[in-house]
């Protein structure tokens, strides 16, 4: 019975980890469900320490279920995951009642959940926790190197978090990944189909492969087919209009901001768009906004880069908060499109080093180009990440 209550305890374990790490490589992403949480709570005046409350659980769900898997201190981590698992289920539970429109954010933007599918998943969980952890009073102990284990996974944890916090996420699964298309609008297909009767039997054909006279047209009917709508920027100009076809025509350099820049990131923002340009992608970049507000765009010489700025107060052209995080998860990053297709971004922190050390060869010539830098770019990240989470692993199970 002991060894079927430690069984139920790894597996809870992997659950937080697995729930926990997704947000530690996104703090933008899990910034957005604390705030869709403090907004359905009516506790808006806590939005400004979102993203460190956000990062904060994450780190705890992720500690825990290292806590968990290593099997140390096991009435401390017992007691603590139970109470967030009553904690999350009462909440869900609400969530369910009201069905207010956000995410969960259980798992990041990997997977989501409905609010009753969350809610069956907590209670899920809350069983598991019942049967490997009551009583509290006999749960065994962990031998000596299991601390060890826990102390080099945690700081890696830790260690990964400062890395998200500086750079771009190592994993992205929003519609603005690395290879995503940016599509000006949602496309239609109306396909008409012919049906004819003949013997009393009614058949349906297309245009391209109508049948021969023996059979009696019927009637056309259109069968309209939606395809599937693909990342909008939804870029607004100073007029009012929306404009993402500025952003699927050759290259063009986004600068975005989710938050108000300060008139010095501003100003560097600028430059990395000066010094791409003069880097050879062909046109002149726009002059730094007088109001602080935003950078004006470029409008480049034909076939050359387009500098555009997007952000909430305006300046050159504005979005919605929710893409302008999604697009780039640095307040204050760079986006390179080639033709609609997201080629390559960039924190803020590689901006501020200039765009010499950031470029590094990844601007595409052509469509094939484009897909090997972003294949490239994606391949590296993945094998990164998956190194980190088999080192994490092996930790905790081999030492």
């Amino acid at each position: 019975m002991n060894r079927l209550r430690r069984i139920f305890a790894f597996i809870i374990g992997l659950v937080f980890i697995f729930s926990g790490l997704l947000k530690v490589i996104d703090p933008t992403g899990a910034e957005m469900v604390m705030l869709s949480y403090f907004k359905f709570m009516h506790l808006g005046f806590l939005d400004g320490i979102a993203r460190a409350s956000g990062l904060f659980f994450a780190l705890l769900e992720t500690i825990c279920g290292l806590g968990l898997c290593c099997g140390i201190w096991r009435k401390f981590f017992a007691i603590l995951s139970s109470a967030m698992m009553l904690l999350f289920t009462i909440l869900t539970v609400f969530l369910a009642i009201f069905n207010p429109v956000m995410d969960c954010g259980c798992f990041g933007e990997l997977i989501h959940l409905t609010h009753l599918q969350t809610l069956l998943k907590n209670i899920a969980l809350c069983l598991l926790c019942c049967i490997a952890f009551i009583p509290f009073k006999k749960l065994g102990n962990a031998a000596d190197r299991k601390y060890v284990s826990f102390a080099l996974t945690s700081l890696s944890v830790l260690a990964l978090a400062v890395y998200s916090l500086i750079s771009q996420p190592l994993m992205e699964f929003t519609a603005y990944r690395l290879g995503s298309v940016i599509n000006p609008e949602t496309e239609e297909v109306f396909n008409s189909i012919f049906i004819y009767e003949k013997d009393g039997k009614q058949e349906e054909f297309e245009l391209d492969n109508l049948p021969d006279s023996s059979w009696t047209f019927v009637k056309t009917k259109e069968n309209e087919q939606k395809i599937e709508e693909k990342a909008m920027l939804s870029i607004i100009n100073e007029q009012g209009e929306y404009c993402d076809s500025i952003a699927t025509q050759g290259y063009v350099l986004v600068l975005s901001s989710y938050k108000k820049l300060s008139e010095k990131k501003a100003a560097i923002l600028q430059q990395f768009a000066s010094d791409a340009n003069s880097a050879g992608l062909g046109a002149e970049a726009g002059k730094g906004s007088e109001t602080g507000k935003g950078i004006d765009a470029g409008k480049g010489a034909e076939g050359g880069l387009k500098c555009i700025v997007l952000s909430p107060e305006g300046g050159s052209y504005n979005s919605d908060f929710k893409t302008l995080a999604s697009l780039n998860r640095s307040n204050g990053g760079a986006t390179l499109l080639y033709n609609g297709k997201i080629v390559k971004k960039w924190a803020y922190r590689s901006i501020k080093s200039g765009w010499d050390k950031a470029a590094e060869q990844i601007v595409p010539a052509s469509e094939t180009e484009s897909d090997i830098v972003v294949d490239k770019a994606i391949t590296k990240s993945n094998l990164v990440f998956q190194s980190f989470l088999l080192y994490l692993f092996s930790v905790v199970l081999l030492l």
